[in-house]
């Protein structure tokens, strides 16, 4: 009797437990249901939603539209052509989406509201995304659009305020900031996101007229090889931004392009680039050094104005204009030499550099603007690489010097030594070997230097005559013939006419 009980309890203990399983197991399985051509299954004890099959999300209303409190991953397979408006609108628990590679387009609306969503990965199929598609989802931290979508509706991304990086294939000319829910680049600043710092564009050719204006909190932004121009006002007052590549592609900055970032210390400038237009780099005061490359021809009016901590910079031989203002205030340059390649150098170019100490002048110069070295006040050297007939057919502008107390020493270099005085042709950095010159003089200079002791009575004042090598002062109105043998020889020649 007692073996049959033990065994009717470990038969009913047996029975007990496999329909516990299978109320289990049945309790796990939600719900399951078809779509037009597409069928769906809900498991609601995990949240993750499956949707399969072949064609479009048919609109309006899907029919797991009962369940979305209870949705919180979604998983779309390959067979699926389309994400079709409000699909997904109001799951709040909602925390991921994968979109299969079949999925071509994104409507309007379809994840707005989904505010605890973090994670979504959009299919390489996917070339449209609509109008308020991901409004609202303030938990997602990153981004990434694939290179497949050329088109991005009005605050696709508005109200994302928890984004930091955000990788995008295009900008959209006049305005980044739309995705976010700004009007025109006049109100960027208060549509993005706080948070977003990193910009990541992979597949665009141009950065269009005023793409990132005024967006102040971005940090960084990266510029694909594809990109070929950067166009006017591009990253006009982004004054958070502190690095940016400018990728070999580019041929051109246009006007106003960096305009007003503070934050930039250094650009590299890449060979590709032929054009720096106006106002390019205006008032980047923490620009502290610039490589400009050979391909460069033109510097533009006022490029590099205003840039304050700029101490260096190279002029490259390729460059045969310097536009106006090109370096006006830049005041801590101390020496800048000027190629021979430069045949115009306009108004204001290097007005008010107050640490500008020295300059050297081609014979290759035709003009100088009005201005151009007004307010140099710290500048003691000028030196003019040609003789004292070229630097008289030399055209100059009213207040070319107004300020400046230099003295203006004149060579005439024939392989990279004056003809003159010996001294050898400035480097690149503007510094000079006057000592081994005067230390060293060859046959040539001992002559010349005779041919200028000879000649002293014609000028009438041998004060002027300095070992720093063949010079005029300019810090009156007039300029005193200098007192090398040249010179002399060429004012002899205007008294016997």
């Amino acid at each position: 009797m007692k073996k049959t009980l033990l065994a009717l309890s470990t038969l009913l203990l047996v029975v007990l437990l496999a329909v516990g399983l299978t109320l289990s197991a049945s309790a796990d399985t939600i719900q399951s249901g078809t779509w037009g051509d597409l069928t769906w299954t809900l498991n609601e004890t995990t949240g993750e939603l499956v949707i399969s099959g072949e064609g479009a999300m048919a609109w309006p209303s899907p029919s797991w539209g009962g369940y979305r409190a209870s949705i919180k991953s979604v998983s779309i397979e390959e067979g699926v052509t389309s994400i079709c408006s409000f699909a997904f609108e109001g799951c709040t628990g909602l925390t991921s989406v994968t979109i299969g590679n079949g999925v071509t387009s994104i409507g309007t609306r379809a994840f707005y509201g989904c505010a605890e969503l973090t994670s979504i990965t959009i299919g390489n199929g996917v070339t449209s995304i609509g109008s308020s598609a991901f409004e609202g989802c303030t938990g997602l931290t990153s981004v990434t659009i694939p290179d497949s979508v050329t088109s991005i509706g009005d605050w696709a991304f508005k109200g994302c305020t928890g984004l930091t990086s955000v990788t995008i294939p295009f900008v959209k000319g006049g305005c980044f900031g739309y995705i976010f829910g700004a009007h025109g680049h006049f109100d960027q600043s208060s549509a993005i996101p706080t948070s977003l710092k990193n910009v990541i564009i992979t597949n665009a050719t141009t950065i269009g007229h005023s793409a990132f204006y005024g967006c102040t909190g971005l940090t960084s932004i990266t510029i694909p090889d594809s990109v070929t121009s950067i166009d006017r006002e591009a990253f006009y007052g982004c004054t958070g931004l502190t690095s940016i590549t400018i990728p070999d592609s580019v041929t051109r900055i246009d006007s106003h392009a960096f305009y007003g970032c503070t934050g930039l210390t250094s650009i590299t400038i890449p060979d590709s680039v032929t054009r720096i237009d106006s106002h390019a780099f205006y008032g980047c005061t923490g620009l502290t050094s610039i490589t400009i490359p050979d391909s460069v021809t033109s510097i533009g009016s006022a490029a590099f104005e205003g840039c304050t901590s700029l101490t260096s910079i190279t002029i490259p031989d390729s460059v045969t204009s310097i536009g106006s203002a090109a370096f006006e205030g830049c005041t801590s340059l101390t020496s800048i030499t000027i190629p021979d390649s430069v045949t115009r150098i306009d108004s204001h170019a290097f007005s008010g550099c107050t640490g500008l100490t020295s300059v050297t002048i081609p014979n290759s110069v035709t003009n100088i603007g009005y201005s151009t070295f007004d307010g140099c006040t710290g500048l003691t050297k000028m030196i003019y690489c040609g003789t004292l007939a070229e630097w008289f057919a030399i055209s100059k502008g009213a207040n070319w010097k107004s300020g400046v107390l230099a003295d203006l020493q004149l060579h005439n270099y024939e392989n990279a030594v004056c003809t003159f005085c010996g001294m050898t042709k400035p480097n690149d950095d503007g510094s000079t070997n006057d000592d081994a010159a005067n230390n060293n003089p060859t046959e040539n200079n001992s002559s010349a230097n005779n041919n200028t002791s000879n000649n002293t009575s014609d000028s009438g004042d041998t004060s002027e005559k300095k070992s720093s090598g063949c010079f005029s002062s300019v810090s009156g109105i007039a300029l005193i013939v200098p007192l090398c043998g040249a010179a002399a020889l060429l004012m002899r020649k205007k008294k016997e006419q």
